[in-house]
């Protein structure tokens, strides 16, 4: 059973399929992914899984199609995809979940220098706001001297560890599963 703190970054968001396929039930649709990846050579492996979304007091849960890669099981993320088929069309949207070696370490990468970047946004408009423009600008530029530094030291340290190739084929690896669900859903 997969929780919904386990989900991560949204891969596909709100994908509406073919009105032709508002009958469509998951089972169908993981034999359509299966089918279009084997005639793409991508390998699949799909699982219908229970996700828990919610608390201990208020859940809910739902049945969702868990795609992971047979070949790379435990070093990339899964893709939990969520269908939805009660409308007029089909809608679709994918979570990475598990970890990823490679790709989570190049996510946590980014995500710490988009905080840093608003932490030192948000220093530099308190400083001007405040009227004391000269007191918060040197203020802001004595915090962004360590956290450069920081911020190099970090990105050294993540530049031995990174590989770039497998990055690249993990990467490719999603964009190829993206294509085969919208595929799939679309078909």
């Amino acid at each position: 059973m997969l929780k919904d703190k386990e989900l991560k970054d949204r891969i596909i968001e709100d994908h509406e399929g073919s009105s032709a396929n508002s009958d469509m039930t998951l089972d169908r649709l993981r034999g359509r992914i299966e089918k279009i990846a084997a005639a793409n050579s991508v390998p699949v492996d799909l699982a219908i899984d229970e996700l828990r979304i919610g608390n201990a007091l208020s859940n809910t849960t739902g049945n969702v199609l868990v795609l992971r890669n047979p070949e790379h099981g435990d070093d990339y993320f899964g893709l939990c995809i969520m269908f939805n088929s009660g409308g007029v069309r089909p809608v679709v949207n994918a979570y990475f979940c598990g970890n990823s070696k490679q790709l989570g370490l190049e996510m946590k990468q980014r995500q710490a220098k988009a905080n840093r970047y608003n932490r030192v946004t948000k220093s530099l408009e308190r400083g001007t706001k405040t009227g004391t423009s000269i007191f918060g600008t040197m203020q802001a530029f004595m915090i962004t001297i360590p956290m450069n530094l920081a911020s190099a030291v970090m990105s050294l340290v993540r530049a031995i560890q990174r590989n770039d190739e497998a990055i690249a084929k993990e990467e490719t690896y999603y964009n190829n599963c993206v294509s085969i669900i919208k595929m799939a859903v679309d078909e």
